[in-house]
């Protein structure tokens, strides 16, 4: 996991990653989700003026955007979503959706 291709790839599909967390409603510390903003924004450096979406990194923030709404609005509703991750997610979905945009 040295590049932030793998690391989003990580946390969007691994058992250990953070969609999986949020799912069994495990906290998750709040630096992986600023590293996860990191990854996305030197990724959407990396694939500037790119025309092509590789298929495998399409699929993992299609799954982290989607499942991590999901996730956090079924948290929110039980009270179990800490404030500041609650801030955070907007701007990763931004994040992700401006990576498809280009």
């Amino acid at each position: 996991m040295n590049t932030p291709r793998q690391r989003i790839q990580f946390e969007s599909q691994h058992p250990d990653g953070l969609l999986v967390s949020l799912r069994m409603a495990t906290p998750v510390p709040q630096e992986r989700f600023l590293r996860l903003q990191e990854d996305l924004e030197h990724l959407t450096e990396e694939l500037e003026g790119a025309t092509v979406l590789e298929r495998d990194l399409a699929g993992a923030l299609h799954a982290l955007s989607f499942h991590l709404e999901g996730c956090a609005a079924a948290l929110r509703q039980k009270g179990l979503l800490p404030a500041d991750l609650d801030e955070l997610l907007p701007l990763i979905y931004i994040q992700i959706d401006e990576i498809f945009q280009t």
